[in-house]
């Protein structure tokens, strides 16, 4: 489990049994604690999505571990889905460690270190 220091400035909780609807993209520069759920696109340095936690929207972040619900586009640099976790859309990722048991109906995709050109429109 990830444990957080609480006085960590641009640090997030969000608790269980809150839900947060975002109209714009959160940008939290440090981490964010889920145990409630979040809809809408998310930006952050690491986040632990707790066994109540539940995120649905495109995520952007150095560190991801999941225990509750991750749904749609994410990009992570390291993503770790624990075996309560259930992982729908698509996951883009640097290194992955993935638990017996984790419920995953996603696309996963390794991030390249070099951007890729479009090879779809020749």
């Amino acid at each position: 489990m990830t444990s957080m220091n609480e006085s960590e400035p641009g640090a997030l909780t969000v608790g269980d049994g809150v839900v947060v609807k975002l109209a714009s993209q959160l940008v939290v520069p440090g981490d964010i604690e889920l145990e409630g759920e979040i809809v809408g696109d998310v930006q952050c340095k690491d986040i632990h999505i707790g066994p109540n936690g539940k995120l649905t929207g495109s995520l952007s972040a150095a560190r991801l571990v999941v225990e509750g619900e991750i749904s749609s586009e994410v990009a992570a640099e390291s993503v770790i889905l624990r075996e309560s976790s259930r992982a729908v859309g698509i996951i883009e990722y640097g290194s992955i460690q993935i638990e017996a048991g984790a419920q995953i109906e996603a696309k996963l995709t390794e991030a390249s270190s070099a951007p890729v050109p479009d090879a779809i429109s020749h």
